[in-house]
């Protein structure tokens, strides 16, 4: 299901939410009933395994399979929760028999949570109750806490005044301490300035160290203190989540902090609360071994059901009365799962927080009636007046996004896995190529694109988000022109990677590729006049290799320095990869013989390079730092500044010499980063325009008070992982930089140097191709 907004957190952007939806046909006496719920596999944050949710659904359909025709004996509301408590065991047991190491020690929580609600919702219907009143309902009305506001808002001071009806504020954070303390001191002013200093809430998404955590939790405590923020705060997620049980550290320091202020501040409220290490009861129970948190965010997907959640809630008000606790929702989801959280909301023996608002930000509602407030203006959900789940599934609304489906009643001819896969692929691509067309045809037409103004244009942009060229009719074409409306994946960096990739199969020739090779690449360095570092150009069997120190023993072709190795004496060597470090020579010899063996994931041919070991300081013998110059003929569009010392740690950088984000290494972040000068990107540059191609990535290593030459690089490796926003600014500067080239062809320019560095190359490439490599 599309989100018609994207929303943003330190782990990434999301822009769709993928759901199973289970519907159980049962019988009692004489009535026919249906139950409904909604499975949300969320990969390993739910123990659901791969990202594309193909082992979920198989235990899906295996589940199914095993409730068909079951029997469910119950006469009161106790007697059908045991009942569903029964089945659920059995699942669960099932669930083990088809989870792997991937789904970790609780497989498929997020599918079993769908089915759970399903059968609940079945039987509280038989009973004519809603869940809620099955569960053991302790409240009628619940209101919504607060509406996250996402990490990618362009005005957060407008987004918070906008959020009027909650009682708190919820902002991602990125783990950037002072970026996420500004954040919340702008949070409080916004607040502020309509007279409303509400409590504060920043979610980081495991993004932070102990240490790191310390000092942010300090930073808060000084500004709660000194009124630079509101005094309450509840703090989320901020530790990875194998690191979880040191909450609870963090929690005492954060209550002494708050003491040590309390006789000049009066009382502060800093509360920190656990969120991907913890799932369910047991999890708590360790949690609380530690000391224990002053908050929880119950997660129906990650505890496995309402009834598991159910459980957590009364352990931790049973070991804390006064403990926070939260119901929280999955992105992407559908009010099926919002009417689940509600009566699961009523249900709990205690609840402070509720952040299930209704799914508004999903393209398309797939149920009657939604969920809603109960007035204008209000937080308070509106009462549920249905039995069960208190809402039906709207089948013509939910058909245009279904990507597979299953019926356990239906036969099934026996099929393989790998046709099953190949079925559902075809199926998905029909449906989404249906989706994306159907609505192309519906709003991109002149009558349309003339008479319904801009906002008509905003919602054509973003349909083009996930449209692909071949979706694209000639008219279609016409009024994106005449609109100046682009089609992102028109232009894209990651198409031409690909296009790359397929002509060297087709064997056409692709000039960048002949620097692919160190060797051609150091003699066109040379016909540049570049510094580089010493070699003498000798290609060596690893076992001929003369023992000595200082120098970089590299393979004549790979990537992501894959069997690079800096000798810096015979007992300290390091393999750039993984940074792994040898004692002596033999100890070098034996991993190269690995890499060049059939046990390695990708075996390196034997053939390297010796080559002068490039410093930046040589009191410390540190090793030059990377700079890598996307280059597109004449334009920088972007430096990646890397060191490999400690593990592998990067910062990018923009021609203006600002940091930006590309969506590649965001948790990996070079501290010491000093971004590139003014003359290295016009030297950079001005090698670009010496390659008769239209990208070239210039690898450069910064030396002692000098930049030398590293390698060219005409493919990244991982160029899948950029950003739209950069693939698109990549894919635009490719093709400019195609035009200069042709503009400077056709007035005489011969890039004589290029082909005399590489003349031999060609020749080779030639071979190469001919041989089908």
């Amino acid at each position: 299901m599309p989100l018609k907004r994207a929303y943003g957190t330190a782990r990434g952007v999301a822009t769709a939410g993928n759901n199973f939806l289970v519907l159980i046909s049962a019988r009692s006496s004489d009535r026919s009933i249906t139950g409904i719920g909604e499975c949300q596999p969320r990969h390993k944050l739910t123990g659901d395994g791969d990202r594309k949710g193909d082992t979920a659904w198989e235990f899906l359909r295996a589940a199914c399979s095993h409730l068909h025709h079951r029997r469910l004996r119950f006469g009161s509301a106790d007697e059908a929760a045991r009942e569903v408590r029964t089945v659920m065991g059995e699942l669960e047991k099932l669930a083990a028999s088809h989870g792997t190491s991937e789904h970790g020690p609780r497989p498929f929580r997020g599918t079993l949570l769908g089915i759970e609600v399903a059968l609940l919702d079945t039987v509280a219907r038989t009973l004519a109750l809603s869940i809620a009143e099955l569960l053991g309902k302790q409240r009628d009305d619940i209101g919504i806490s607060i509406s996250t506001i996402s990490s990618e808002a362009t005005d957060i001071p407008a987004a918070v005044i906008r959020q009027e009806r909650y009682p708190m504020t919820r902002v991602k954070g990125l783990g950037d301490l002072e970026r996420d303390w500004n954040l919340l001191e702008t949070v409080t002013r916004a607040n502020r300035s309509v007279e409303r200093d509400k409590p504060l809430w920043m979610d980081i998404n495991e993004a932070l160290t102990v240490e790191d955590a310390v000092r942010f939790i300090d930073g808060l405590v000084e500004r709660m203190s000194d009124g630079r923020l509101t005094r309450s705060v509840v703090l989320e997620g901020i530790l990875p989540k194998a690191e979880f049980t040191r909450l609870a550290e963090l929690q005492r320091h954060a209550d002494t902090m708050v003491r040590a202020v309390a006789g000049t501040t009066g009382e502060l409220d800093l509360r920190i609360m656990p969120d991907e290490g913890m799932w369910d009861a047991d999890d708590l129970a360790e949690l609380n071994k530690h000391g224990g948190c002053r908050a929880l965010n119950i997660k129906a997907p990650k505890a496995g059901g309402l009834l598991a959640s159910l459980d957590l809630a009364r352990a931790a008000v049973r070991a804390d009365p006064d403990i926070h606790i939260c119901i929280g929702g999955m992105l992407g989801t559908s009010d099926v799962t919002a009417f689940a959280l509600h009566n699961l909301a009523r249900a709990l023996p205690r609840v402070d927080y509720l952040t299930s608002v209704p799914p508004s930000n999903v393209e398309q509602r797939i149920t009657r009636p939604l969920t809603r407030y109960r007035e204008r203006g209000s937080n308070i959900i509106a009462p549920q007046k249905g039995n069960g789940l208190g809402t039906r599934l709207v089948l013509e609304q939910v058909e245009p996004y279904v990507l597979r489906s299953y019926d356990s009643a239906a036969p099934e001819s026996p099929r393989t896995p790998h046709e099953r896969r190949v079925e559902a692929i075809e199926r998905a691509k029909e449906s989404l190529d249906a989706l994306i067309t159907t609505g192309l045809k519906q709003n991109l037409h002149r009558a349309a694109m003339r008479d319904r103004g801009d906002e008509h244009h905003q919602r054509v942009a973003e349909i083009l988000e996930h449209a692909e060229p071949h979706h694209v009719t000639h008219m279609m074409a016409r009024e994106l022109e005449r609109y100046r409306i682009p089609l992102r994946s028109g232009v894209s960096f990651h198409a031409q990677m690909i296009e790359q990739s397929q002509a060297k199969e087709l064997r056409a020739f692709r000039p960048g590729w002949l620097l692919d090779d160190k060797l051609s690449a150091y003699r066109f360095a040379d016909e540049l006049g570049l510094r580089r570092p010493y070699c003498d150009q000798t290609v060596y069997h690893f076992e001929d290799i003369e023992v000595r120190h200082p120098i970089a023993i590299k393979p004549v072709r790979s990537t992501g320095a894959q069997g690079v190795y800096l000798v810096f004496s015979t007992d300290r060597i390091v393999h750039m990869r993984d940074n792994k470090e040898f004692s002596s020579w033999d100890e070098m010899a034996e991993h190269a013989t690995w890499l060049m063996s059939d046990r390695s994931r990708r075996t390196l041919p034997d053939r390297w390079m010796v080559e002068e070991l490039v410093i930046e300081d040589s009191e410390s013998m540190r090793p030059a730092a990377d700079l890598k110059f996307y280059a597109f003929y004449g334009e920088i569009l972007l430096i990646q500044e890397s060191r490999r010392e400690s593990g592998f740690a990067v910062r990018y950088w923009n021609p203006q010499g600002e940091p930006v984000s590309t969506g590649r290494h965001e948790d990996k972040p070079l501290a010491d980063a000093v971004g590139p000068t003014a003359q290295q990107l016009e030297t950079a540059a001005a090698i670009s325009t010496q390659i008769p191609t239209p990208f070239m990535r210039i690898d450069m290593l910064r030396g002692e008070n000098e930049l030398v030459y590293g390698e060219f690089t005409p493919r990244p490796g991982y160029f899948d992982e950029y950003s739209a926003h950069w693939d698109r600014a990549f894919g635009e500067a490719w093709v400019k930089a195609e035009g200069r080239i042709i503009a400077d062809v056709l007035a005489g320019k011969d890039f004589a140097t290029f082909a005399k560095a590489t003349g031999t190359a060609q020749r080779e490439l030639a071979v190469f191709t001919e041989a089908g490599g």
